[in-house]
């Protein structure tokens, strides 16, 4: 999670931009990104890994999400239980992530390009926090408390598993990987009844060492750890006893500690240090989200948003200009924002879609730019990704189009092309392929939306003329669920609403039949 990245450039195409704070909503409820954790690409894009409340008095959608351009797009990966989950992108840009899973399990999952390969361990689920790092090898490293502070990795063979530390331990851990990829730890022993000591444990390449470098009191088992480029630690830890925020680092040889802040009922912080070896941490104090850092001289600090809630948790990530990145919890809103320093959101496009309509396909899209700029709407046909000689030339303000000069059996995609005033331009898409049916005359059976379906659904059709129509929902045992339409229908487009409150997530088809025709699409159902 200490890699380095390019430029901001994930928002696709940017327009000259004034740089400074900005901060973007990645998703809505109950007790979401009660844990997240971020990483950028080594193109400067950021990629994150969030809970997200499922049901049930535990169980949390693991989802990781990522900028594709235009919009975030969200990957549920699993349902776990929520006692942390962390990601790791590696050289390859690949992401790799552990979590605790619903059967209560140590999951480590990476993705191959196409799917998620998740691997279940056998032995029962940590407490608190866990950490994953890639090494030099693109190997995965795992640390974690269960009884114990523990460690996991892959040695290009199998998995090697080993116990850090057996002492009692209070809360979770923290690890990072040196420049030789070994490990470091920083997490609490229990001294006595009230006390626990800040303790700092690496691998040296023959055994494990340890240090106490600090004592806090009982109510405080948290910490944050990070190996500068000359593999020196730096550690972060929170003393309840005055609700004090304490930076750790070795000067010569020596632990040094300073008292980096007052964080009243601080719960988490991170920690991550810049080219220059300086450290730069978030971390929440009374509820709003804060940003500090080392600036050769003094720490600075900066609020970085009031909305914010006791117990909230937050990530840090640098990218190669040192500029930070956030992922955070706004409890109070029910709500997972992602904060970066670098430049504003230039030109803009979002939620750009195509799908069939009963005149042709209908393309619908969300701008965000200079009104004076020039937008373009482009066409290519089949499955080959170059632009075709269609466009379609259109104001800046229009946020719809009809597409009426398409064939039934023939496949389309779309790009959204804008020219701003100086000659840049920023191309947009493509979108999923559409196609419209053959042999069904001018009757139409449009995709569901929402889709994937939660709560309510709309069905629309069209008709060419005066019939009989019947729309039914099966399961795919074949069983009706629900008859939505039965009756003469007048010519034109028409929507049907289901409510599917009481529906069983899953897979079911929807049969529009007239007296001349029958047509089916596939309905996903979620929650």
């Amino acid at each position: 999670m200490k890699k380095a990245a390019l430029l901001l450039i994930f928002f696709c195409s940017m327009a000259a931009a004034e740089e400074g704070w900005h901060i973007e909503t990645i998703d809505t409820g109950y007790l979401v990104g009660l844990r997240n954790t971020i990483d950028i690409t080594s193109t400067g894009e950021p990629r994150m890994l969030y809970s997200n409340y499922h049901g049930g008095r535990y169980f949390y959608k693991i989802i990781y999400v990522y900028w594709d351009g235009f919009e975030w797009k969200k990957d549920v990966v699993d349902i776990g239980t929520c006692h942390n989950c962390s990601l790791s992108i590696d050289t390859l840009d690949r992401p790799h992530i552990t979590y605790i899973d619903n059967s209560n399990k140590l999951v480590y999952a990476y993705h191959d390009g196409s799917e998620w390969q998740i691997h279940q361990f056998g032995w029962g689920a940590p407490f608190g926090y866990l950490e994953i790092e890639m090494d030099s090898n693109n190997q995965p490293h795992i640390g974690y408390r269960a009884a114990w502070v523990m460690y996991l990795h892959w040695d290009g063979e199998e998995w090697q598993r080993e116990t850090v530390d057996s002492s009692d331990i209070e809360g979770g851990c923290s690890m990072e990987l040196d420049s030789s990829d070994y490990p470091r730890f920083s997490y609490m022993v229990r001294k006595d009844y009230h006390n626990n000591n800040v303790t700092y444990t690496w691998w040296d390449g023959l055994e494990w060492n340890s240090e106490t470098i600090g004592e806090v009191y009982l109510l405080s088992p948290i910490s944050d750890i990070d190996i500068d480029k000359e593999d020196k630690p730096h550690i972060m830890y929170y003393d309840s006893l005055g609700d004090n925020i304490y930076y750790a680092h070795l000067i010569d040889g020596e632990w040094q500690t300073d008292f980096l802040d007052s964080g009243y009922n601080t719960r988490h912080f991170s920690v991550e240090t810049d080219a220059q070896n300086y450290p730069h941490v978030a971390y929440f104090d009374s509820g709003h989200i804060k940003y500090a850092y080392w600036d050769g001289i003094e720490w600075q600090y900066i609020q970085i948003d009031q909305h914010g809630h006791e117990m909230d948790w937050c990530s840090l990530v640098l990218d190669s200009e040192d500029n930070p990145h956030i992922s955070y919890n706004d409890a109070d809103n029910d709500l997972f924002k992602y904060a970066w320093y670098g430049e504003e959101l230039g030109v803009g496009v979002g939620k750009f879609s195509a799908r069939e309509n009963d005149e042709g396909i209908l393309l619908s899209w969300l701008y965000d730019g200079p009104t004076s700029a020039s937008l373009k709407l482009l066409r290519s046909v089949g499955a080959e990704s170059r632009i075709g000689a269609a466009s379609y030339p259109l104001p800046t303000d229009a946020n719809m189009h009809l597409d009426r000069e398409v064939m039934p059996g023939v496949e389309y995609r779309y790009w959204l092309e804008v020219t701003e005033d100086d000659g840049t331009v920023h191309r947009f898409g493509p979108t999923e392929p559409v196609t419209i049916p053959t042999g069904t005359g001018n009757v139409t059976l449009a995709e569901p939306y929402p889709c994937p379906a939660v709560g309510r659904v709309t069905i629309e059709y069209a008709v060419p003329e005066a019939t009989q129509v019947e729309l039914v929902v099966y399961d795919l045992a074949g069983r009706r669920v629900a008859t939505l339409v039965d009756g003469e229908q007048t010519a034109g487009r028409h929507a049907a609403g289901w409510d599917i409150g009481n529906i069983s997530p899953g897979v079911y088809l929807y049969r529009l039949t007239t007296e001349r025709v029958t047509l089916t699409r596939r309905l996903i159902v979620t929650r």
